[in-house]
């Protein structure tokens, strides 16, 4: 009588480790290590269908316009290096060396001038947040090429990410609020730019959400603003704390906006002042201004950005109190671990004291900060 012989392997678990299919694996068991025949398909090929591929997923959606625009700026140029150095380099040549040596020839970029072109700092190398940033990037793209069946094999474990540590975000202090808005009110229609970091301050929105506010959004019967996505769609409702407004409703009537109309399509912040407001402000034009105004108020260190506003807002909501549920949803996270890492950012002697407060005391914070 035969015996029923049981494994002990879990050959799921040695496929995933493994980074290849079950039916790749019960081949190579039966058939020998020359039966699974891999494609060898060009690195300039898959960036293209890549590319391809996520203009898909923006028209339906569940990619925003703006990471098409990163990821595509980043791949282009990519694409470039490797039709100048190696046209017929496969995926499973690239690797790691290959990729070093084009982040080599990458150079930070800022905007300059009243056009607000790019131009690109020579003396200056990628930021650890920059180099992970493109490694994630290229992470997607090996992954895409594993789940289309371009490659046998997931590769993308061959990139590694740079220093964890610089990925932390950066927030202000209140002494640098007040710095920061000081600096702004120096610059060419100060006043516009002031009300707009107050904006981002007290609301935690992104440069994006905020170049594209309708006055329409700024519901002050009802105390809310409508936060929008890129297709038009509403992304969430955040409240318009009441010194918020207070700054706002006095930039309207600087910026010679007559009277407050729910049905108003024009920009809550424009170039074209009073009514109509029909000229946006763009998102370079925002970053442009912001980071002179931080090179101004810190004029030897780098550690903050525009998103910084954001992070700040985000740690004082927790400093005084508020649940992380409901900042997720402020902020607009779809994941509540996606807002944990702000609690990273809180002295420790504080952490758990933070998650146990509510309600949120937002109108006494505000007051102080702005």
């Amino acid at each position: 009588m035969a015996r029923e012989l049981k494994s002990q392997i879990d050959y799921e678990q040695v496929c995933n480790e493994l980074g290849i299919r079950m039916e790749d694996l019960i081949a190579l068991a039966q058939n020998g290590p020359n039966v699974v025949q891999e494609k060898q398909v060009r690195v300039t090929t898959i960036i293209n269908d890549f590319l391809e591929h996520l203009k898909i997923l923006v028209e339906i959606t569940k990619r925003a316009e703006t990471t098409f625009t990163t990821y595509e700026n980043f791949l282009l140029r990519l694409k470039d290096f490797i039709n100048e150095k190696n046209p017929n380099l496969t995926l499973q040549e690239f690797n790691e060396k290959t990729l070093d040596k084009f982040l080599r020839t990458c150079k930070p970029r800022c905007v300059t001038g009243n056009d607000q072109k790019y131009k690109f700092e020579n003396e200056k190398k990628l930021s650890n947040n920059t180099i992970n940033k493109y490694t994630a990037i290229v992470r997607e793209l090996i992954k895409f090429a594993y789940t289309q069946d371009y490659i046998r094999k997931d590769l993308s474990h061959r990139f590694e990410y740079a220093q964890k540590g610089a990925l932390l975000p950066r927030y202000f202090t209140d002494d640098q609020i007040e710095m920061i808005l000081a600096k702004s009110l120096k610059r060419t229609y100060g006043y516009r730019w002031k009300a707009m970091i107050c904006f981002m301050l007290g609301t935690g929105c992104r440069i994006s959400e905020v170049t594209n506010l309708r006055v329409k959004d700024f519901d002050i019967e009802n105390d809310l603003i409508y936060i929008y996505d890129g297709k038009g769609n509403k992304d969430r409702t955040v409240i318009i704390y009441p010194e918020v407004k207070k700054i706002i409703l006095r930039y309207l009537q600087t910026s010679e906006l007559k009277k407050w109309d729910r049905y108003n399509e024009g920009f809550l912040f424009a170039r074209d002042e009073g009514d109509k407001r029909e000229k946006k402000i763009s998102d370079r034009s925002l970053q442009y201004q912001i980071d002179n105004i931080l090179h101004d108020s810190f004029p030897k260190t780098e550690q903050h950005t525009t998103h910084s506003f954001r992070h700040t807002f985000a740690v004082n909501c927790l400093k005084a109190g508020m649940k992380i549920e409901y900042l997720s949803q402020l902020l607009g996270h779809t994941n509540p671990s996606t807002t944990s890492i702000y609690v990273q950012l809180l002295p420790a002697d504080l952490r758990d004291e933070v998650m146990t407060k509510y309600p949120f005391p937002v109108e006494a914070l505000l007051k102080e900060i702005i």
